[in-house]
This record gives structure tokens, C-alpha cells and sequence, in this order.
């Protein structure tokens, strides 16, 4: 359990701003390829955008407001094989992304 003293205390910048660290980050993440491995796991286990909960949706994976961060999942190899399976869908449409940009182009000619 939390307790008062483990919260993080935001620092003048960030009050002011209304930008915390972990939407700085997670804008910083969200630059790398959506095939990136490292950048889906932090954003499913920590992202508070509407991308980390389709990923979290996606997989099976509860929020645990308590510590801000993805609940853990027991059964691992059930979630790995999932997340690859997720991970070589968004591949797809990332390889597709070009080709599909092109066609709509030419359309509208």
C-alpha cells in the first residue's frame, strides 16, 4: 500500500505546466517505432494515454490506480505470446502504412 510519504511531489515546472513526468516521458516513448518492443511494455506497464490503455485493453491488463502502473499478470508466457502476436500485427500495419498513404494520394487526384 501507498503510503503519504511515497507519493511523488511534483516540482514548481510541473504544477505550473500541468506536465507531469510521466506525460514527458510517455511523449518522449511515443517517438519510437510502435514496433519497438521497449516503447509498448513501458507504455502498457505506465502510460496514462489513450494508446496505453488500448495496449492494456489489447492484453488483458487491469490498471491498478493504487500504484499507477499495470497490474502484474501470473501466467507470463500467455502475455508473451500475446504482446509478439500484438507486436507482429502493428509491424504489419507500419510495413502497409507507405503503400496504403500512396493509394489514398493517388485517389484524390
Amino acid at each position: 500500500m501507498i503510503e503519504e510519504n511515497d507519493k511523488i511531489r511534483l516540482n514548481v515546472a510541473e504544477i505550473q505546466s500541468r506536465f507531469d513526468r510521466v506525460q514527458f516521458a510517455e511523449r518522449l516513448i511515443q517517438q519510437l517505432p510502435a514496433s519497438h518492443e521497449g516503447r509498448n511494455t513501458w507504455l502498457m506497464n505506465y502510460g496514462i494515454c489513450q494508446n496505453a490503455h488500448q495496449l492494456r485493453q489489447m492484453m488483458g491488463i487491469e490498471w491498478d490506480e493504487a500504484t499507477q502502473s499495470a497490474k502484474t499478470i501470473p501466467d507470463s508466457k500467455s502475455l508473451d505470446a500475446s504482446f509478439v502476436e500484438f507486436l507482429d500485427k502493428v509491424s504489419s500495419i507500419v510495413e502497409q502504412w507507405p503503400k496504403w498513404k500512396q493509394q489514398i494520394l493517388d485517389r484524390q487526384k
